[in-house]
């Protein structure tokens, strides 16, 4: 199939699976619906930055966009609960009969695992419960000083980590962003169209204050130790290699590449890993593609 098709039969296929219409798009991209029907017809090219544009309003890669045939994608449909609904899935939580037998693990863990079934019953509509993730933390910091218990210790302060720097760096990209995903999720949510239509102006630098604090060299040593002591562990090392996947897939790591190269990345190491037998990636797939309302059928997380 010759590029300039491919590309337009993309750009078709990602708008229709998304629910848009050709008006839609063309305002997203500040062009006229005429000009998204010859991009889809192949009748003109977009540059480079138009390319660019569309990738990240669809959330794929440019290379996905120019060069994969994205023809077959069905209807996407985002469930703006899914997050929360399923975070112990996102971001498990460790345990085991030896880590319980620890008071103070065992005190974390039951205000973690509260914490998380407040998210799913409230999700973002009521954070008072945030104080939760500092109890947690203490609790575990201490039960990390028995040796017996460390990766599930480091397993489940690594969680609490994550859902800290997801809220700060990856939430903020994503408003910035707007994808497709998230105007659609605003056709169907109020609160969601309110945040997007009526942005708080402290929000993001609030955000760059607290981003900078959860950058301190300091912490993220800390931070590389826990992944350490996981992956040492035999029980545990499919933890860390979920992590370390995710880690692209939230866009958290520390390089230069465009937020969509890095999730691209990141997925393909999530299907490595499910392929020999990772559950926590294999769960995490078929979470989205339930989110999405794909079929899932085909993702063994046995």
């Amino acid at each position: 199939m010759d590029d300039e098709i491919r590309l337009g039969t993309n750009i078709r296929s990602l708008r229709k699976a998304y629910g848009e219409t050709q008006e839609q798009l063309g305002a997203v991209l500040n062009v006229e619906k005429t000009t998204v029907s010859n991009y889809e017809n192949g009748m003109r090219k977009p540059d480079g930055e138009m390319i660019a544009k569309i990738a990240n309003h669809y959330m794929v890669s440019v290379e996905e966009l120019v060069f994969c045939d994205l023809s077959e994608i069905g209807c996407i449909t985002i469930d703006n609960k899914a997050f929360w609904k399923s975070i112990n899935i996102v971001l498990p939580i460790a345990f085991s009969e030896e880590a319980m037998k620890n008071e103070h693990f065992k005190k974390a863990y039951i205000c973690h695992r509260e914490f998380y079934d407040e998210m799913q019953k409230t999700s973002v509509d009521n954070m008072d419960c945030m104080d939760q993730m500092g109890v947690c933390f203490d609790e575990y910091s201490v039960a990390y000083e028995d040796e017996r218990i460390e990766p599930e210790v480091a397993a489940n302060l690594l969680a609490i980590w994550y859902f800290m720097v997801i809220m700060v760096k990856s939430v903020p990209l994503i408003l910035h962003n707007q994808p497709s995903a998230l105007l659609q999720l605003a056709k169907r949510d109020h609160k969601v169209r309110q945040i997007i239509d009526n942005p708080n102006p402290d929000f993001e630098k609030d955000m760059q204050e607290i981003a900078a604090r959860l950058d301190d060299p300091e912490l993220n040593e800390k931070i590389d130790e826990l992944k350490t002591t996981i992956k040492r562990s035999r029980s545990w090392s499919d933890l860390a290699d979920y992590y370390l996947a995710m880690q692209y897939i939230w866009n958290i790591v520390d390089n230069d590449l465009e937020w969509n190269f890095n999730r691209r990345v990141g997925v393909e190491m999530l299907n490595s890993f499910a392929s020999v037998g990772n559950i926590y990636a294999a769960r995490y797939i078929r979470f989205c593609m339930d989110s999405m309302g794909l079929s899932s059928q085909n993702v063994d997380d046995k």
